[in-house]
Order: C-alpha cells, then structure tokens, then sequence
C-alpha cells in the first residue's frame, strides 16, 4: 500500500501533455518519518508524477523505497546522502513502453548503504551521478535509453552490469557512467548495443 499521504507534500506540475499533475516531497513537519516508503500515485484525483529536487533528504531513517511506474522524473539530489537507504525499487511493473522515468542528477549519490537498486522497464534515462558512490551490488538496466557522466562512479561493491539493446554509443555520457567501478566481474552487453558501439571501456574508461 502507498504510504499515508502526511509524509508527503505536494505541488502542481504540469506534464509533457500540458495536464495538470503534481510532484511530491517529504512533509517536513513531520516528525516521525517511516523507514519503508511506497511513494503515492494519485493526490486530489490526479496523477503524482515527479519528486521534486532535493525533496528527500529529509528521510534520514528511510530504509526502502518504492517508485511505482507512471512516474516520469526523479529530482535532483532527491535521495541523496541517506545513510540508511539499502533497497530501491523504480518503475518495476507495467509493460507500456510509452513511459519514460528519468533518474536525476546526483538523485541517490553518496547513498552509502545502498546495496539493492531494481529497475524496471519506465526508467529510459539515468542522469550523471544518478547513483554515485553507492553500495550497490547489481545493475540490470532493462530499457534505458541515455546514460549520463559518471552515473555509477565509485560503485566499488558492483559485480554485475546487464546493458540492453535500447542503448548506443552516442547515448552514453562523455565521462564513463561505471568509472572506478573496479570489482565488475561480469558485464553483460547486449548485442544490439554492443552492434550500436557500446563496449566496456567506454562504459568504465576515460577517454
């Protein structure tokens, strides 16, 4: 269930259709925050889409964290920093390849207890430093279509990268998204990307 909605506080956006949505954030009146989070899909009869830059790092005690699918942004920083933070969860149901989640900037860096990341197939576009120096152990990216500058630098728990055919050359940040991630022991490309120029010295090495 989505957690209750007096942790959260709202705001009007308005979507790449031009109807009205809203983005959501820590209500940091509140005291007591939960350490599991189901962000809301709905508020007032319309849909949440975003969170809003910087509107976590209030949650200091957050322990996991769900994103469910429809959402279309991740703010800047929105996460970032949380001690606590261990398993996150984006996007993972729904099969409509319409949807299209961008990962901000620097939105889960220096999560230093981050060891779980589930990505479902709405993430299309992970930002620089989305994930930045985070405990994570695995990465299966299933439809992405854009990896920023040093989206996964200094990820030095990681073993695995699973890297899908939606992905090219041209699409992946000029500086190396899994740069100083030095423990990979398998990187799984797959062949339409490896077709379209991506390798693993341009997703670890810089040039």
């Amino acid at each position: 269930p989505t957690s209750d909605e007096k942790y959260f506080k709202f705001e009007k956006i308005v979507d790449g259709e031009g109807n009205e949505c809203y983005s959501v954030a820590a209500n940091e009146a509140e005291e007591e925050y939960p350490k599991t989070l189901k962000l809301p899909t709905e508020h007032e009869g319309k849909k949440v889409i975003a969170v809003a830059d910087s509107g976590f790092k209030a949650f200091k005690n957050l322990e996991k964290l769900v994103i469910p699918y429809g959402y279309e942004k991740i703010g800047t920083d929105a996460f970032n920093g949380l001690p606590k933070l261990s398993n996150v969860t984006i996007a993972q149901t729904g099969t409509d390849d319409k949807a299209n989640l961008t990962v901000g900037h620097s939105a889960f860096a220096d999560c230093s207890a981050l060891t779980e990341v589930y990505l479902g197939r709405g993430v299309k576009i992970i930002e620089a430093y989305a994930f930045k120096s985070t405990r994570v152990l695995r990465v299966e990216l299933s439809a992405v279509e854009k990896l920023g500058d040093f989206a996964f630098m200094d990820c030095t728990a990681l073993t695995y990268v699973s890297i899908p055919g939606t992905l090219t050359a041209g699409d992946i940040g000029l500086k190396p998204p899994f740069y100083g991630c030095n423990n990979i022991t398998d990187f799984n490309i797959d062949p339409a990307a490896r077709a379209n120029g991506v390798s693993v010295e341009l997703l670890t090495q810089i040039k």
